[in-house]
Order: C-alpha cells, then structure tokens, then sequence
C-alpha cells in the first residue's frame, strides 16, 4: 500500500508467513521493530522537521508567515481567552491535547516560527515579536503584551508551551466541538465518576496545585452548588457567554 515503509512491509510479510516454522520468532520480530524499525521512523521524522524548518525560514523570509499570523491571531480572539477563568482555560487545554496534527498545521508553523530561539516555547519577547506584525499600534500599548503573556502563560513558568498557545487559538479557529469537550471532560475526569471534583484537578495542576485556586475553579462552574462541575455545568461555562464571562458565582 502507498505510504507503508520497507520496514513495516518486512515485518508484516515475516510474521505472516504460512509455515509456523518460516515465521520470526517473538525475539526476532521485537529485534527488527528495535533495531530497524523505529531507527528508520526516527530518521524519517528527523527529515521531516528539517523540512519544516527549512519551509518556514523560507516563509518567514518571503512573509508569507507574517501573513498567516494576521489572518489567524485576532487579536481580540486572544484578549479574550485571556478573560476567560483558570476552569475553562484548562478544560480548553486539555482538549488541545486530543487535536490531529492536520487540525493544527497551521497553528503549529505560527507557533514554530514566533519561537525563533527554537526553546519549544514563546517567551515574552518573542510574544512582543509576533504582536508586532499582528497589530503593531495595540503592541505598543503599556502593559498589552504583558497582560496577554500572563493570560496565556497559564502555569507561570515564563514560557508559553505548544498546549497553551493552542488552547488560546482553538476557539477562534472553530476547533471547539462537543466530542472534543467530551473527551477533554473525561481526560479531567480519570476516574469516569461522572464530574470534575477538587482531586481532579490537584492532579492536572500537579506541582501548582493551590487549593484556593482549585476551589475558585471548581466554583467558575459550580451551577449547582454541589462542589462539583459535571459535563451539563461544563457545558454551559463553555457555551453560555454569560457564565463565561464571571462564572457561576456570577450567576447566582
């Protein structure tokens, strides 16, 4: 078949071999998988980025990145991501994590070409960089740049990663649907008991957990009042600009 590499058609055509006694044994087959296989996977994806480094040198050069940055960072998109409350910036982050990579090609060159020390992350001045060529009068506003750096920089490291540049992005570009938030929920929500409790989300914050953060997040969708945020509640902070805006305590 078209796309299936020497490799694989070796290991498919050994290990089914009509005769018991042609076929790889176990060891053999595990021998070619370590020693061929992923070598030869590992080489080609090596390719891949020096391609893709390549490409967006010469995009960058040509502008053609400066003019996909303004076509997909609004920046009014990002500002209000920025409102949004700690809740549904992670539940936004966590359904980053479940997109396809031709969801998000796009995005990724943006993100690979604003990240020009090649970190893997967007600092605050490369951040400014990018602002720049969006929107340079907004830019050059006091304190601009510096409020949707923090607004985005969700775990204060300094540094924007790849999940939370998307998880700033995917609203503006369509990429929120109901099987995407399902799955974000039930990402939050390991145990499948139905709803995001406090534990949930001490374990997503990991070594930032703060408890009176963790309780302010809980109440962003605590519609109920029950001390816990099931998919119904989920789905309204997501959906219902109002409850976006302040919350459920904001409703009450």
């Amino acid at each position: 078949g078209r796309g299936i590499s020497q490799e694989a058609r070796v290991f498919v055509r050994t290990c089914l071999k009509r005769l018991p006694q042609d076929r790889w044994t176990a060891v053999a087959a595990l021998d070619h998988i370590q020693d061929v296989w992923i070598p030869a996977i590992a080489e080609d994806q090596e390719d891949a980025t020096d391609v893709l480094d390549r490409s967006i040198s010469r995009r960058r050069k040509n502008g053609k990145i400066d003019a996909d940055l303004k076509a997909t960072i609004v920046v009014q998109d990002v500002e209000r991501f920025c409102r949004h409350g700690r809740l549904k910036k992670t539940v936004l982050q966590a359904m980053s994590y479940s997109l396809a990579a031709s969801d998000v090609g796009r995005l990724r060159e943006i993100f690979l070409a604003a990240d020009r020390t090649g970190t893997g992350t967007i600092n605050a001045q490369e951040l400014r960089a990018a602002f720049e060529r969006v929107d340079p009068a907004g830019a050059g506003q006091h304190g601009f740049v510096a409020g949707v750096f923090e607004g985005v920089d969700q775990d204060g490291t300094g540094q924007i990663h790849y999940a939370e540049f998307l998880a700033a992005l995917v609203e503006s570009q369509g990429l929120v649907t109901m099987e995407r938030l399902a799955e974000a929920f039930d990402r939050i929500d390991s145990e499948g008991k139905g709803y995001i409790s406090h534990g949930d989300l001490k374990r997503i914050l990991g070594r930032d957990y703060n408890k009176e953060v963790v309780d302010e997040m809980i109440k962003e969708a605590d519609f109920k009042n029950n001390g816990q945020v099931d998919y119904e509640e989920l789905l309204r902070l997501m959906f219902d600009e109002d409850a976006g805006a302040g919350g459920a305590a904001a409703l009450k």
